[in-house]
């Protein structure tokens, strides 16, 4: 059961697209609307509130970001010291790799707590969505990763699972290294995700690296968690040919 104290606007963005759902407060919270756009940054929020609005509903005055996979970068770090030894730890490497360290940063547990799990997203791109809400009056009141929550809201289809736990998105796929207690790794491969094919060596690329890293021959076990029923329809055959798990999809799923 899902206690809602208020109505909540979500927002899951990437850098060209936006879904928003409107959720009504109550004892079980209820999807009261769903409007998605694609369109670069501020843009694609506009579009999507304003399709919101046409169905007769009213935005409250703060919204949750929900960030998708693409818009973010993403470490894992051993759970050594304080979590300020570790976001100065990323920082360090998030400059090495960007060259700069214009980013807001955010760090977790994960859930067996030997590791760090760090995400970062450029400030300038927070700042762009910030100032399309603030067009209409909204506040932004949460700003979390989408991955992490799509990880817990699939804890029970992961069940078991150990492998490869595939989170496939617009513009590519989150490919994590689970156990029934944790996440081990997270690597993002962009692709083609309407060709099958490219998607399918990619996540075999990465079984076979962390096979390698293992010292072991075999496979992990793969288990693909499509984000729409579209997506699902697509990689039904892939899945079914190579004997991996087809997960349903996120877009659907019970808050």
């Amino acid at each position: 059961m899902s206690l809602l104290l208020k109505n909540e606007l979500r927002l899951r963005l990437g850098p060209q697209h936006c879904d928003a759902e409107m959720w009504r407060a109550g004892l079980r919270a209820k999807l009261a609307g769903r409007a998605s756009a694609s369109a670069d940054a501020g843009d694609a929020i506009e579009l999507a509130l304003a399709a919101l609005v046409t169905q007769g509903l009213d935005l409250p005055l703060c919204a949750s970001l929900w960030v998708e996979d693409e818009a973010l970068y993403t470490m894992m770090l051993p759970a050594e010291g304080t979590p300020s030894d570790a976001l100065a730890v990323a920082r360090g490497q998030f400059m090495e790799l960007l060259g700069h360290d214009d980013l807001s940063v955010q760090i977790t547990l994960a859930p067996c707590g030997t590791q760090w799990i760090v995400i970062a997203l450029e400030s300038a791109l927070l700042a762009m969505w910030r100032e399309a809400l603030a067009m209409r009056g909204i506040a932004i009141a949460h700003v979390r990763s989408a991955l992490l929550e799509d990880i817990n809201t699939m804890r029970i289809d992961l069940g078991a699972h150990t492998g490869h736990a595939v989170f496939v998105r617009r513009e590519g796929a989150s490919v994590l290294g689970v156990t029934p207690r944790t996440v081990t790794r997270i690597d993002w491969e962009r692709c083609d995700v309407t060709d099958p094919e490219q998607l399918a060596g990619r996540i075999e690329a990465q079984g076979l690296q962390q096979a390698s890293d293992d010292t072991d021959e075999q496979l992990p076990a793969v288990c693909v968690v499509p984000y729409n029923a579209g997506q699902r329809a697509l990689l039904q055959d892939m899945c079914a040919q190579r004997g991996w798990t087809l997960s349903r999809p996120l877009l659907g799923v019970p808050a």
